[in-house]
């Protein structure tokens, strides 16, 4: 083999592997974070995703959990790494993971007053 082939499979597999992943995580989070409505919280709109388990009866009073997502994470994040939705199956309760508020009005960075 000579050196031009070998550099351009390295090329390829340097940067067509990366490429891959990001695009099938893209896939992957456009798949998962579809939502399921969106409320109005304090005047703004948010997002939230919604999991009904199989055994829910309207007839009969069933408990919400609200599972809140940390500052750099999402809605289908949340879902996927709590394991809510497992244990809402096994114990009947209804799961929603509503979006954030963006970011803390504290954290944001700004120009001090002049008095």
């Amino acid at each position: 083999m000579n050196v031009r082939r070998v550099v351009t499979r390295v090329l390829l597999i340097v940067i067509g592997l990366p490429t891959a992943l990001v695009l099938t995580a893209f896939a992957y989070l456009s798949l998962v974070d579809r939502t399921s409505g969106t409320i109005v919280s304090s005047g703004q709109k948010r997002e939230y995703l919604l999991h009904v388990p199989r055994s829910y009866d309207p007839a009969k009073p069933t408990p919400l959990v609200i599972s809140m997502h940390a500052l750099a994470l999402w809605p289908a994040a949340q879902m996927e790494m709590s394991h809510w939705n497992k244990v809402a199956d096994e114990h009947g309760f209804i799961v929603v993971y509503p979006s954030g508020t963006g970011v803390v009005k504290i954290w944001r960075t700004h120009e001090p007053e002049l008095v």
